[in-house]
């Protein structure tokens, strides 16, 4: 199971996971880890246990590694974030999805605002620690599906606005490059997010070229939700 799968599969749903203490972030966690990652995590603690007490389990510190939040710092998808004990007595934790600036980011959480998993934008206060990042995993970024020239697919990419126009070009930066985009496209972008229908262009290792109306981008095979018939 990749990310996109894990979304789309628990997403509105609240899950225990170890069947301890009810719906907690922690299982939603947990759950990631082990149908996505591979990994069955065990005990560890509660939410901010996996920050603080990184260095003290193995199975943390050999399949993750552990980055703090820095101003210039924006999570990838994929991340496990954690909140710490600034944050409050069990701190918090939850899965980045990518979409984010060093302003705020987006994460799928359990227990926050209520108990189903949802996607909920975060600034950087409240005790942000930092992430685990998976090390050599790649189901959290995309998926082995194989793609060629002519395809038509659903993209949700970020797309961040520089503050630059021409004309009717806006320039957006989009984590794989500096694009300029036409009206048409720029009414689709909600959140700093585009979701839209693309047609695949040229296909490289690890990005596409693909198309969105008139306009023409880069972005990485990640991005791509799905195929389209």
């Amino acid at each position: 199971m990749n990310f996109d799968e894990f979304v789309k599969k628990y997403n509105g749903k609240a899950t225990d996971y170890d069947g301890g203490c009810g719906v907690q972030c922690v299982d939603l966690a947990k759950l990631y880890m082990d149908k996505v990652l591979g990994i069955k995590i065990g005990a560890i603690g509660n939410a901010e246990a996996y920050w603080r007490r990184y260095n003290e389990f193995s199975i943390l510190n050999k399949n993750f590694d552990r980055i703090a939040n820095t101003p210039s710092f924006v999570p990838q998808k994929g991340d496990i974030v954690v909140w710490d004990l600034r944050h409050g007595k069990y701190g918090h934790i939850a899965i980045a999805d990518g979409v984010g600036s060093t302003s705020y980011f987006y994460s799928y959480d359990q227990n926050w605002g209520g108990k189903a998993m949802k996607r909920v934008k975060h600034s950087y206060k409240d005790g942000f620690a930092g992430v685990l990042r998976p090390k050599g995993q790649t189901n959290s970024k995309a998926s082995s599906v194989s793609y060629e020239a002519g395809q038509a697919v659903e993209i949700k990419i970020p797309m961040y606005f520089t503050g630059a126009v021409e004309g009717d070009r806006f320039q957006y930066d989009n984590r794989t490059e500096i694009c300029w985009i036409h009206s048409d496209t720029k009414s689709l972008i909600e959140n700093d997010s585009l979701r839209a229908r693309a047609v695949i262009c040229f296909v490289e290792s690890d990005r596409v070229g693909v198309q969105v109306f008139n306009d023409q981008f880069l972005i990485k095979k990640g991005d791509i939700v799905r195929k389209l018939d």
